[in-house]
């Protein structure tokens, strides 16, 4: 049986995962300037 806070703790925890490890390299690249984002590819 599938209890329905326990489809949205999982459906959370996945969104602040995604968050977390997308919006970090995003922030970092944001910072850079785009010449040097460019020299480095």
């Amino acid at each position: 049986m599938i209890v329905p806070s326990s489809v949205v703790l999982a459906l959370g925890v996945s969104v602040a995962i995604g968050l977390f490890f997308g919006g970090l390299p995003a922030a970092r690249a944001a910072r850079l300037r785009p010449i040097d984002a460019l020299r480095y590819e």
